[in-house]
């Protein structure tokens, strides 16, 4: 880890991210020694509703799209906020490749691996004037139409405190197995990371 520390130094990162097992004492402790801290925890969810959440008659179903024009449309909500954890940041989505698939119902969208009998959401967005107005839950449930007979699941890479809300109000429940994120920076003093 050390050597990989130091090539990353070289190459003139400032920054080092990675993901742990919350559960893993033994790997935190491990990456805290190494200057690595906990800067947030990632859930996961599981949808267990029924296939229609909200009720209601789905109005029309979604579209398949790019998902280089899903990251676009990231990337564009993203001013002002939190950076994204580094699955879901622009350049992670745009590099999506089947089975994963993009789909949108009108201003939302959503980045999906399909399988035969399960579908991940990766990612779900609404342009941010137009949240909080229902556009992403029809869309899930568009989705859940579209795609029946699936176990539904979001891999825990969640901030947190993003999304909980919408998670909880359209069904689904979030997962006991979490990850944390740890950060490295850079030392200034040593123009790098430090050795040890």
């Amino acid at each position: 880890m050390e050597r990989a520390l130091a090539r990353c130094a070289r190459a003139g990162a400032t920054r080092v991210t990675l993901e742990v097992i919350a559960g893993n004492a033994a790997a935190v402790r491990l990456y805290e020694r190494l200057g690595f801290q906990i800067t947030r925890r990632l859930v996961g969810y599981r949808w267990e509703g029924d296939a229609r959440a909200d009720g209601r008659p789905a109005q029309s179903g979604p579209v398949e799209i790019d998902p280089v024009r899903f990251a676009r449309d990231v990337a564009a909500g993203l001013a002002g906020a939190d950076e994204p954890p580094w699955q879901l940041a622009p350049e992670t989505l745009a590099a999506a490749v089947p089975p994963r698939r993009a789909y949108a119902l009108g201003p939302a969208s959503a980045l999906v691996t399909v399988g035969e009998t399960t579908a991940a959401l990766t990612a779900v967005h609404t342009a941010p004037s137009r949240r909080r107005q229902g556009h992403a839950r029809a869309l899930l449930a568009g989705l859940r139409d579209a795609l029946p007979g699936r176990s539904w699941t979001v891999t825990p890479v969640v901030p947190e405190a993003a999304g909980a809300e919408f998670f909880a109000a359209t069904g689904w429940v979030r997962e006991e197995l979490a990850q944390y994120e740890m950060v490295r920076t850079a030392d200034r003093r040593s123009a790098g990371f430090p050795t040890f």
